[in-house]
């Protein structure tokens, strides 16, 4: 029983803490997301489940690439 309560009790400061700190989404704000996955019907559900809405939601752009596990993509910079 006391262990029951000092776990709850923890929780309960972590949760005050936590509380107190300011919103992450205003120091995580981007107008662009680039995305890769591995492409073809995968990579379309994960855009229709994933991307669309997230972009819809939070107003963002979302660029998409994809890799299909080549060395060379991981070395090549990009420069949009």
């Amino acid at each position: 029983m006391r262990k029951s309560l000092a776990v709850v009790g923890a929780l309960a400061v972590a949760g005050v803490a936590l509380g107190s700190l300011p919103p992450v989404k205003t120091a995580l704000a981007a107008s662009d997301l680039a995305v890769t996955s591995w492409g073809g019907a995968y990579q379309m559900s994960q855009r229709k489940a994933f991307f669309e809405p997230y972009a819809k939601a939070n107003g963002v752009k979302v660029t998409e690439e994809e890799y299909n596990g080549e060395i060379a993509k991981m070395l090549t910079r990009r420069d949009d």
